[in-house]
């Protein structure tokens, strides 16, 4: 019963996980580095 369920929710989480870093979701992390490194290189 749960067998098809739990291989389905599994895949859809690996799945999530796989395409994170390619969402808008994370954007902001790479978007404070962005800032972080063009004010270090300003600053030198």
């Amino acid at each position: 019963m749960f067998g098809p369920i739990l291989v389905a929710h599994l895949a859809a989480v690996i799945v999530a996980f796989a395409i994170t870093p390619y969402t808008k979701f994370v954007h902001w992390i790479y978007r404070l580095l962005a800032i972080y490194k063009d004010n270090v290189d300003k600053s030198t």
